[in-house]
């Protein structure tokens, strides 16, 4: 079974529409299976949350005896 990820467009009706490039390499009458994958309002707040605690944690992590290197 092979894998495909792509960005794909659920329009206002709502039918997805898939890349034609995908669509080309489809077997015709072949059957597959589809997984949706929806960013929530929530993801967007963690994903957030963690690139802070990343950028603190790398900060709290760097001392004065680390600018020798920030000289060039």
């Amino acid at each position: 079974m092979k894998a495909y990820e792509f960005p794909l467009k659920v329009t206002s009706d709502g039918t997805i529409q898939l890349p034609e490039t995908f669509l080309a390499s489809l077997p015709s009458g072949q059957c597959a299976r589809v997984i949706v994958l929806v960013n929530e309002a929530e993801d967007v707040e963690e994903d957030a949350g963690w690139s802070r605690l990343t950028a603190q944690q790398f900060s709290a992590g760097y001392g004065e005896t680390d600018a020798i290197y920030d000289r060039i």
